[in-house]
């Protein structure tokens, strides 16, 4: 397969579930498959939003592309050498280091999509939401006047992926569910946000916080959200000079424990200003790590909340999540 220089590589993915599609309807072939007009239809662009470092296509099947310009250069150099190999058919076209960099940018950019819902609105479609994984994830080769050409599903088939290519979607004749547009513009804004504050790694753990969350599990979600909030804890340390040992009399380094760092922070500042809420966090960590308890659904809650309140503060953003259980049908 012959590889040009002039074509782009994204990571795609669909946040929304089958229901949801921009198109009003479809048309179906004789077999009870979409006809060329629909498939056509469905690959066409909603929106299109490009910055000097990445670009961002959603397509009217509301599919996530996601292109980052930093990585063209050493994906084309690995096909170039993949070219004379003889396990270049079996290559996937990335490195696994770029790979799980896309990974971690799509699940950040989830995690916005997922805060647009609640941020100034209040909007249920992704009810299914959970963590992003190289199964849900196609790669998209476009032309440079952006026509998709052809892709690689790395996942193994999932029923959303055989619906989008028409084996399934017969019952969606009469019509789809469709999403707010603001809601996929505001989250491309707040990822030009973090993506230039160098903060996608956090929000990318922000769907994992909010996914182990959702499955109920809670000493998972506590742990994840600690060891960040911890993270930024010492990362103003570090910023404000604020000690983090003393010399014993017998001349070695005493280390102090996170309560006492966060008790050693001047009135006013943010860590002082937040102190009572880290504590409680702070000890339903440590009930999880020392005592083997469980937390609970409320606690889980106060540790993503101190989490968003951290996350808000790096960023300058304001959003919001939410946290309900997920609904269940029972079994």
């Amino acid at each position: 397969m012959a590889i040009h220089n002039n074509e782009k590589t994204f990571f795609g993915f669909w946040p929304a579930d089958d229901n949801y599609c921009s198109l009003d309807s479809i048309t179906l072939d004789d077999n009870g498959h979409p006809d060329e007009v629909t498939k056509s239809e469905l690959k066409g662009t909603l929106l299109d939003q490009e910055s000097n470092d990445w670009q961002i296509i959603v397509s009217k099947d509301y599919m996530f592309l996601l292109h980052l310009k930093s990585l063209e250069d050493p994906l084309n150099s690995e096909r170039e050498h993949n070219k004379s190999c003889e396990i270049y058919q079996l290559s996937l076209g990335s490195t696994k280091q770029i790979k799980c960099q896309y990974i971690e940018a799509i699940n950040a950019l989830y995690f916005l999509i997922f805060s647009s819902c609640f941020t100034g609105r209040g909007n249920y479609f992704l009810h299914d939401f959970s963590e992003v994984t190289i199964w849900q994830c196609l790669r998209v080769m476009y032309s440079s006047d952006n026509a998709p050409l052809r892709r690689i599903q790395f996942g193994r088939g999932t029923k959303k992926e055989l619906s989008r290519t028409g084996l399934c979607i017969e019952e969606k004749s009469i019509g789809f569910m469709k999403i707010e547009p603001n809601i996929f513009k505001d989250a491309i804004h707040y990822w030009d946000i973090i993506f230039q504050q160098r903060i996608v790694r956090l929000a990318s753990v922000g769907t994992k916080i909010i996914s182990e969350h959702r499955l109920e599990s809670y000493n998972l979600s506590v742990v994840l959200a600690w060891f960040e909030i911890e993270n930024w804890i010492m990362d103003f340390t570090r910023a404000l000079g604020i000690r983090t040992s003393r010399t014993k009399s017998n001349g070695e380094f005493y280390y102090f424990g996170i309560k006492d760092i966060i008790d050693g922070f001047p009135t006013g500042t943010t860590i002082s200003n937040l102190a009572s809420e880290l504590h409680i966090v702070r000890e339903i960590r440590n009930n999880i790590a020392h005592s083997g308890s469980m937390p609970s659904h409320d606690e889980s809650i106060k540790a993503i909340k101190m989490f968003m309140q951290m996350f808000n503060i790096r960023s300058g953003l304001n959003l919001s999540v939410d946290l309900h259980r997920t609904p269940s049908s029972g079994m």
